[in-house]
């Protein structure tokens, strides 16, 4: 059997401090981290090589093989096996190379900030994909937590809504959530909220 030589950690808007001891010191220990530069950001107290997001990011997986045997950490955002990065790798390297250390995910922040469970809710993302994915989703009563890119995101999301009936639609940006600029907007998906939305910045980082 291998040895893990590349670990996959979440991590989250409180940076280093929110890791658990044992993650904390993985990435400590790290001879490179890869990421993108928020989070490069969030870890910028650790002295390793640093390696960012390739482009195109298909690139990524022959990056990480050439650097097999060397202590390598890829930062993530929340959950790593949650609409993230580390699904994919672990379809490309062998799972036993790899240990993950999951940090808490945007959905179950979301679902916390909200008050609603992740048992009764649908989990979306648009990250990188369209829209219209939404459709099957859409009805009466139905609860949904979607991912977002950019803070133009919300307000195509709130545009599709109203384009197809929803306006009424209840609707609420959380950016940057567990960290001091954490912002929340409410709001229907009408043009009043089109035009505030995209002012919370929210946050998408693989």
């Amino acid at each position: 059997m291998a040895e893990p030589w590349l670990h996959i950690v979440g991590i989250g808007e409180d940076g280093m401090e929110g890791l658990a001891p044992a993650t904390r010191a993985v990435v400590e220990a790290a001879e490179v981290i890869v990421g993108g530069d928020r989070h490069h950001r969030l870890s910028d107290a650790v002295s390793a090589e640093r390696v960012s997001w390739p482009s195109p990011f298909d690139a990524l997986i022959d990056r990480l093989t050439s650097m097999r045997g060397r202590r390598v950490v890829v930062l993530a955002t929340g959950d790593p096996l949650w609409f993230s990065v580390g699904a994919r790798i672990g379809r490309a390297i062998p799972t036993d190379e790899i240990i993950y250390h999951p940090h808490l995910s945007a959905f179950q922040m979301a679902a916390a900030r909200l008050g609603w469970s992740l048992a009764d809710v649908e989990t979306l993302t648009v990250h990188g994909r369209p829209i219209e994915q939404m459709i099957p989703f859409i009805q009466p009563g139905a609860r949904l937590l979607i991912l977002t890119t950019g803070a133009e995101t919300p307000a195509r999301i709130a545009r599709f809504l109203t384009e197809r009936g929803f306006g009424p639609s209840s609707m609420t940006v959380l950016a940057a959530m567990g960290g001091r600029d954490e912002a929340r907007i409410a709001g229907n998906a009408s043009p009043d909220f089109v035009q505030r939305a995209p002012a919370t910045n929210p946050r998408r980082v693989p």
